[in-house]
């Protein structure tokens, strides 16, 4: 860079703009070769000096090249690997839950094949404080509804009889329909818990459950195994404090040949946009003719004029007509349900996953059994129990007895 300091006037008067000189500056290495180096502000000083606008974009160019080579040199020393950590999931599992299902499967079953004695229904009716205002279930700090009070109803329902080889509940058969009210999964949950229940270790049928333990086979799940990740150790480059200096100062250097760089260009795009004026001030302008209006602008000018004048000479008051009244249609509001867009996929025994509803979380299954949100290491017991969501009326029964004894 100083061999071309070297041909630098000291003083000079400005010239004349000339047409902007687009060689590009290389061979940087072999022009230095024993040139001797002189400080950074010498040369601004130098630099300062220059009035032609050519040499100023050449030692722009210069320093851009030069700029571009030291960065470079910056950015591969500074560069570090990039370490990427993935984290393997684990999907809850509802294996405690898979005993009791089939406990309630296998009381169903029997109650169709064999019939069932009289039993009851427990459910749960939970009172909520109204807002006065809006008359909504008032929400709490917690955002849940504020509960005011709950109470267990028992419902007794009758033992079946058998009508042409099918079990009904006594009384609901019609012969004329040929129809009548047959025993169910969600009614097989209660009378499951009175024929036996783990929780007492009692029941009206304890020989049934002893039955289908004799049979019953746990579903074999496979080991989830989790996936490391291999993270490769981050390089390490020692660097002294001289180093850090230096790369510093080459950074703030790079930054400041940019920004004359791009002054350099702005000059010379400047100078050209003079260049062009100053070739159009030099062509002799053309006469302008005067621009003739079309006859027919002229004819349709008149034609309005005329028209406006006859229509003021033929004003005339006129009776007022009453227009005739207008039906208004009436406007028949739609009741809007939302969808249920809750999916399962599971394959084999269904899992819990989160379920939002009316404001509230809960955790729902393939069967739509509703417990509350407690978390993830809460076990699903009668404290955690909410009841059975109906997805065709989009109402969760709340009086449905827990599934699970």
């Amino acid at each position: 860079m100083s061999a071309k300091m070297n041909k630098i006037p000291t003083a000079s008067a400005v010239a004349p703009v000339a047409p902007v000189d687009t060689e590009v500056v290389s061979d940087v290495e072999s022009d230095v070769e024993g040139v001797e180096a002189i400080s950074f502000e010498d040369l601004l000083k130098q630099i300062k000096l220059l009035s032609d606008l050519n040499q100023l974009v050449k030692v722009g160019k210069l320093a851009f090249t030069q700029m571009e080579k030291v960065a470079k040199a910056v950015a591969k020393a500074a560069s570090k690997p990039i370490k990427i950590t993935k984290v393997s999931k684990k999907g809850k599992s509802g294996q405690q839950l898979d005993k009791p299902r089939a406990w309630v499967d296998y009381v169903l079953k029997d109650a169709q094949e064999n019939g069932w004695e009289t039993f009851n229904i427990p459910s749960k009716k939970t009172i909520y404080e109204k807002d006065p205002l809006t008359g909504k279930n008032k929400k709490g700090d917690n955002g849940k509804n504020v509960i005011l009070s709950t109470e267990t109803i028992l419902t007794e329902m009758p033992a079946s009889e058998c009508i042409d080889g099918v079990y009904y509940y006594a009384g609901t058969y019609d012969a004329g329909k040929g129809k009548g009210q047959v025993m169910i999964k969600k009614h097989a949950m209660s009378l499951s818990s009175q024929y036996f229940t783990t929780k007492t270790n009692s029941g009206s049928r304890p020989e049934l459950y002893k039955e289908f333990e004799a049979q019953y086979e746990a579903p074999i799940v496979p080991k989830t195994t989790e996936v490391e990740s291999k993270v490769e150790p981050a390089v390490v480059t020692k660097k002294t404090l001289e180093e850090i200096t230096r790369e510093k100062e080459e950074a703030k250097k790079a930054k400041e040949m940019e920004k004359l760089k791009k002054q350099a260009e702005k000059l010379a795009k400047q100078a050209e946009k003079e260049a062009k004026q100053a070739e159009k001030a030099e062509k002799p302008k053309k006469e302008e003719k005067p621009k003739k209006e079309s006859s027919k602008k002229v004819e349709k000018v008149e034609s309005v004029k005329e028209s406006k004048k006859t229509s003021k000479k033929e004003d005339t008051p006129t009776e007022a007509v009453a227009a005739a009244p207008v039906e208004k249609k009436k406007v028949v509001a739609k009741k809007v349900t939302k969808k249920d867009t809750f999916t399962c996929k599971c394959k084999g025994d269904c899992e819990f996953h989160k379920w939002s509803f009316d404001g509230n979380n809960y955790m729902r299954n393939r069967d739509n059994f509703l417990f509350e949100d407690i978390g993830e290491d809460s076990e699903y017991n009668e404290d955690s129990w909410v009841g059975i969501f109906d997805p065709e009326s989009k109402t969760i029964d709340t009086e449905s007895p827990f599934p699970y004894a």
